[in-house]
């Protein structure tokens, strides 16, 4: 169970937000790692972020269900997803 107080999202609040890019974003490694970058396991319970998912283009099926997974969870800190094939296709 997850004890978030006050300061913690008032912090999440003030903090600006992280883009991390994850290639092969619908490969297993990656679909492990999503879930725990969104939840704060990797950078903080008060760091917000956005998610650069790549893969490729015969994957991207695929990869709309990741994206839908982690948007399903609600985390709190997620604030952003975008997904593509190539790296021209992810606006920073």
């Amino acid at each position: 169970m997850l004890i978030c107080n006050q300061t913690t999202r008032r912090n999440a609040m003030s903090k600006s937000i992280k883009r991390i890019a994850v290639t092969g974003g619908a490969g297993q490694i990656a679909y492990n790692l999503l879930f725990r970058i969104a939840s704060g396991e990797m950078l903080g319970n008060d760091q917000p972020i956005a998610l650069h998912i790549l893969e490729i283009p015969e994957a991207l099926k695929s990869l709309e269900g990741v994206k839908m997974e982690l948007e399903d969870c609600a985390f709190p800190l997620l604030k952003h997803i975008q997904i593509g094939s190539g790296s021209f296709s992810i606006i920073w």
